[in-house]
């Protein structure tokens, strides 16, 4: 319990700082075309890091979990150098063709608009490149228990990021917040490096098994990951700002979900993993169980905090000259609706987590899939019909359906296995 308060006091100062990067560059610019643009063009290099960061870290942590500090280490090394040349070689893609699929995610701005967009996502294309190389790291030091480890390296990068934010915006711009971006990413990289320890020969065969478990989740991630890209599309339809203030309320949840996710639910993988592997299903179920309640609890009590004390919290934004009230409702609003981000993304981390934990990558992967057509409906229902709050609403029935069908699955494959062996129930009955 003392480990989960500090990395849940470390990831909510390393969330608050994100926050805070954020909301200066929306409360420096305002709500409007740069700060769409901004926005916008982070939308396909972030599908691309959530796809792969996810997945990976999910099937990582539990390959790396109980090896030798050897094996971690070659195994780490040859995954690293794989995605070196695979992200460079797609960014590279990305960066010349983005004149062709950037316009096609923001239908709704203006050629002007369009071109800023273009600009900007090139930008962010290299920062995209560390950062899925440091999903690795990260996954090596949960692998080894080292999470505090793993929360302090993006506060640091972070905190770097956030002290030449505005020199950068006031020499260079909105394209000076965009560079930030890109620098946090090869910081985050620097300081998670040392984790690897001395360079080994890599040795491409002994991670050829990952790939197994990997590609049905990187396929399938590919697909209900991309929730991103339809809500751009949608929100790049409305007046200037709307898509500013939908990301920004969007970033919050996804920033309590990390904050709660990373403290209740990210230190149970690797025990989870090892009851797994040694059969110990009674202890497996008791641990999942635990912290499902817990996150779910947690995640209930913050959004109570939002509906009683939002519109207060959000207050102190009306000093920045660029905000107004308009916009602080239409943020409180778009807070309120997306509530469903923050309670069923959190319980669905612990669920995921217990399927990859069992090694069953397959589930969660059709399970997401599936949810997400479905999401697909009704977010196009819900914006044809009530604009921006339809397609908020339509986001948190999306992330509140999915848990509940992976809750549905994993109670029913726990429901024989979770009886206690026969053996050791006479063991414990004998000892006492």
């Amino acid at each position: 319990m003392r480990l989960s308060f500090c990395l849940g006091g470390i990831t909510a100062g390393n969330m608050l700082l994100w926050f805070l990067f954020q909301g200066l560059i929306l409360a420096e610019f305002g709500p409007g075309i740069e700060t769409d643009a901004l926005f916008a063009a982070l939308a396909f290099p972030q599908l691309i890091l959530a796809i792969a960061n996810s997945s990976m870290m999910h099937v990582l942590v539990p390959f790396f979990s109980g090896e030798s500090d050897m094996v971690v280490r070659r195994n780490a090394y040859s995954i690293v150098l794989l995605l070196i040349g695979a992200f460079a070689s797609f960014a590279a893609l990305l960066h010349l063709t983005a004149h062709l699929w950037v316009p096609w995610l923001v239908v709704g701005f203006a050629p002007s608009a369009k071109s800023l967009t273009v600009s900007l996502a090139r930008i962010q294309l290299l920062g995209m490149v560390f950062a899925a190389i440091s999903s690795v790291l990260l996954s090596v030091c949960h692998a080894r228990h080292k999470f505090i480890r793993a929360e302090l390296a993006p506060f640091l990068a972070t905190t770097a990021a956030l002290l030449g934010l505005d020199w950068a915006m006031q020499n260079y711009g909105i394209e000076g917040a965009a560079w930030l971006y890109s620098t946090r990413s090869i910081l985050l990289f620097l300081i998670l490096l040392p984790a690897l320890g001395r360079p080994l020969w890599p040795a491409f065969h002994l991670v050829r098994d990952i790939w197994k478990s990997l590609k049905l989740l990187l396929a399938s991630s590919s697909y209900y990951k991309s929730d991103q890209l339809v809500d751009r599309f949608f929100t790049s339809l409305v007046s200037a700002g709307g898509l500013s203030v939908f990301y920004f309320a969007q970033q919050a949840h996804a920033a309590g979900n990390s904050v709660i996710g990373k403290a209740i639910a990210a230190p149970m993988v690797p025990a989870l993993s090892t009851y797994w592997k040694t059969a110990d299903y009674l202890n497996f179920y008791k641990l999942y169980r635990k912290r499902l309640l817990l996150i779910t609890g947690v995640a209930l009590t913050c959004y109570l905090v939002l509906l009683l004390f939002g519109e207060f919290l959000l207050q102190p934004l009306m000093d920045f000259k660029r905000i107004d009230a308009s916009n602080l409702q239409q943020l409180w609003l778009s807070l309120a609706l997306l509530g469903g981000m923050l309670v069923g993304g959190s319980a669905g981390l612990v669920l995921a987590e217990a399927f990859f934990a069992k090694g069953d990558t397959r589930t969660p992967a059709y399970t997401l899939a599936g949810s997400f057509t479905l999401g697909i409906a009704l977010k196009s229902i819900g914006f044809i019909g009530f604009g921006m709050p339809g397609l908020a609403v339509a986001t948190s029935g999306y992330f509140l359906i999915y848990p509940i069908i992976l809750y549905i699955l994993l109670e029913r494959s726990l429901r024989k296995l979770r009886k206690p062996v026969p053996s050791l129930v006479l063991r414990e009955c004998k000892s006492r």
